[in-house]
């Protein structure tokens, strides 16, 4: 589980004081190898400048934070927010995945209703939100989905699994603004045209996933 603390202080001295107290309070829990955090400063010509960091050699999550400039935890996907605006960022997520080690926990659900407003908060554009139960993964409830859905207040993609009626009914029922393909792009490279015209769909080769090499890039046929 991640607690994310994301925010902007009118001053750098202040945010630099509030990570320093949040790191002693990580040092004397004996959580220091938990803690990530940073204080990133954006200058007037808008450039960014990182003051302070901390990074856990071990990778395990953040577990507190201050609250604004400073972040932790879930926070490397949030810098350019602070940085940039959040007008040019957008975040994926993928509740109930299993990827890289990931497990289940019963939090999950309450982890991202308590995530999404935040998000939305910091700024960001849009909300990718993806469902990997057609890869294996346990399937997103839907009920969480319309709830995500309902508290983000700009646009909200949904992603994992859709063919064009799929999409379709999505975007009819208002579950989404946007519905994103990606294994069915990778494998049709005229898959616009594909959809347009209702024909059937190339399947994608998962031996050629992430490997080198152009098959399963360049190799797939375009209708006839």
């Amino acid at each position: 589980m991640f607690l994310t603390y994301v925010g902007i202080y009118d001053s750098v001295e202040d945010a630099k004081a509030d990570y320093e107290a949040v790191h002693d309070l990580h040092v004397k829990a004996g959580l220091i190898d938990a803690y990530d955090a940073a204080v990133i400063e954006r200058k007037e010509n808008g450039k960014v400048k990182i003051v302070k960091k901390h990074e856990t050699p071990t990778r395990v999550g953040g577990v507190g934070g201050g609250t604004l400039g400073l972040a932790t935890g879930l926070v490397i996907a949030l810098f350019p927010a602070a940085a940039i605006g959040g007008e040019r960022v957008g975040m994926r997520l993928s509740p109930h995945g299993v990827n890289a080690g990931m497990t289940p926990y019963a939090e999950i659900d309450e982890t991202y209703r308590a995530l999404v407003p935040r998000l939305a908060a910091a700024g960001i554009q849009y909300l990718h939100l993806v469902d990997h139960s057609a890869m294996g993964a346990p399937e997103v409830p839907e009920a969480l989905k319309r709830e995500l859905r309902s508290a983000w207040p700009r646009t909200f993609v949904l992603a994992g699994g859709f063919d064009r009626a799929g999409v379709e009914a999505a975007l009819r029922e208002g579950r989404a603004d946007l519905v994103a393909l990606g294994r069915p792009f990778l494998a049709n490279p005229d898959l616009v045209t594909r959809l347009e015209r209702g024909m059937p769909l190339n399947p994608p080769d998962f031996a050629t996933f992430y490997t080198p090499g152009p098959a399963g890039y360049t190799d797939y046929p375009k209708a006839a």
